[in-house]
């Protein structure tokens, strides 16, 4: 996720018994891992993901409640955490998604960062078990950047990954209903010797993961900000449970079209499983009058090669780019004439038809 720079204010809604993200989460003791009755287990087959041992194109939606722990939370992201209640994924789930991508802070969840508090921990793990009890799968996603708390982000994963990743893995090991997204959009330039960086590192997450006895599908996203797999090399798993992340938002005119899906991302998924863990229409990163259309040739790209999507973001309202324009989850809308940059702009509604119907929209919503 790149940095939202706006704020966004909203007023906290809880259920009767259920904490925020804001104030620590249930701030209860759950701190044993999630039952060993798996509901929809994921796995890798080839190039495609399954689940329940079909092959599976997963159509979800990003939560930034996480984001960042109680003392760090600022602006969209304390908003988020202090709307947030465990009424949200069954709001999501009939929405239309099958898959919640919950994005969770590395400093937060890493036992040797001063932001690090167990009831943070239990806040997450309560989140993810209360997305499983309401029929979703989850892809749990370590950030690291500023708006996490975070004040060195690493660019590709490091000692502090693995850290989280020992700490949280045990909690979920019992459940490959859910995923793990190893760290959000490392960020140096596709070449050569940043790929080798990537796989070294990335590598050395897996390995940590699966030496907690975790069985797992993990994500890893690619470099630019997990913008490309142009040139990447495959990573080493021992139970070959990897699938890849990309987040191919727009940022030029040139990256609106088809050959662009197939150099960033849809080349590299004809070798390796592949889904788009995040992606929207941010009117700050660039949006003009062929991006409505541009939108439905993506979702449309997606479904014919089998990649699927986490939308960004259900819990991020702004209406400018975003899914959604409340906390209802109402979504944005390409109809009407709305431009760029206006409130209730984004392409929320041609991706809740996709969800709802499997079949990606054939006209503006």
């Amino acid at each position: 996720m790149r940095f939202v720079t706006f704020s966004l204010l909203c007023s906290c809604v809880l259920l009767a018994g259920c904490g925020s993200a804001s104030s620590g989460g249930s701030g209860g003791s759950i701190t044993t891992p999630v039952t060993p009755t798996v509901s929809n287990p994921v796995t890798v087959s080839g190039i495609h993901l399954l689940r329940n041992g079909s092959t599976w194109i997963p159509h979800g939606v990003v939560m930034i409640a996480f984001v960042a722990p109680p003392a760090a939370a600022k602006g969209v992201y304390l908003s988020a955490a202090n709307a947030y209640t465990p009424a949200e994924f069954t709001a999501i789930k009939a929405w239309g998604a099958d898959t919640v991508r919950m994005q969770v802070s590395q400093p937060g969840l890493d036992p040797q960062n001063a932001l690090f508090t167990q009831s943070f921990v239990n806040s997450v793990q309560a989140a993810v078990t209360a997305a499983r009890a309401a029929g979703l799968n989850v892809i749990i996603s370590d950030q690291d950047e500023s708006q996490s708390g975070e004040t060195s982000p690493t660019t590709l994963p490091n000692a502090a990954t693995q850290r989280v990743w020992a700490e949280l893995a045990p909690l979920f090991n019992g459940d490959t209903g859910i995923m793990y997204e190893m760290m959000n959009e490392p960020q140096p330039t596709a070449n050569t010797t940043n790929w080798g960086l990537w796989q070294t590192a990335m590598n050395a997450v897996i390995t940590t993961i699966r030496n907690t006895g975790s069985k797992n599908v993990l994500l890893a996203d690619g470099l630019q900000y997990a913008g490309t797999f142009s040139g990447a090399p495959l990573l080493t798993d021992p139970l070959g449970q990897v699938a890849y992340a990309s987040h191919p938002y727009f940022y030029q005119a040139s990256d609106e079209t088809t050959s662009s899906f197939m150099t960033r991302f849809g080349n590299f998924a004809q070798t390796a499983p592949v889904v788009v863990t995040e992606w929207s229409t941010p009117y700050s990163d660039f949006c003009d009058s062929t991006t409505p259309a541009a939108s439905l040739t993506f979702e449309q790209y997606l479904q014919s090669t089998g990649i699927g999507l986490m939308a960004f973001a259900y819990d991020l309202p702004t209406g400018l780019g975003s899914i959604t324009t409340n906390f209802s989850g109402s979504p944005t809308t390409f109809a009407n004439s709305i431009a760029c940059g206006t409130p209730g702009f984004g392409p929320g509604k041609i991706t809740q038809v996709w969800y709802d119907t499997g079949i990606p929209s054939t006209i503006l919503q």
